[in-house]
């Protein structure tokens, strides 16, 4: 059985990270420093805002079920090392 992606990941209590699909395009659009690139996925924070989710990870739409799973993966390790330090920035 195929596994689709789940539409959020919990890394703590307070701290969660949604997972949603995007077109090539909209994956571009995000990282518009970076047009030269091919974008499969992209983690992108929201520490400024106090009462949002930690981010979202995009993943490629057009991407199969395993390799959506390998980009969601490849993210998630993006996540977890800034959220990880944006934690102990904020404790201090």
């Amino acid at each position: 059985m195929k596994r689709r992606l789940p539409p959020r990941i919990w890394l703590g209590p307070h701290f969660y990270v949604k997972v949603e699909l995007a077109t090539a395009k909209a994956l571009l659009a995000l990282l518009e420093d970076e047009l030269d690139k091919v974008v499969d996925g992209v983690w992108i924070s929201s520490f400024e805002d106090e009462d949002a989710n930690m981010g979202t990870i995009y993943v490629c739409r057009a991407a199969g079920i395993q390799k959506r799973w390998a980009i969601l993966r490849h993210e998630l390790i993006h996540a977890i090392h800034d959220i990880d330090d944006w934690s102990r920035v904020k404790a201090l």
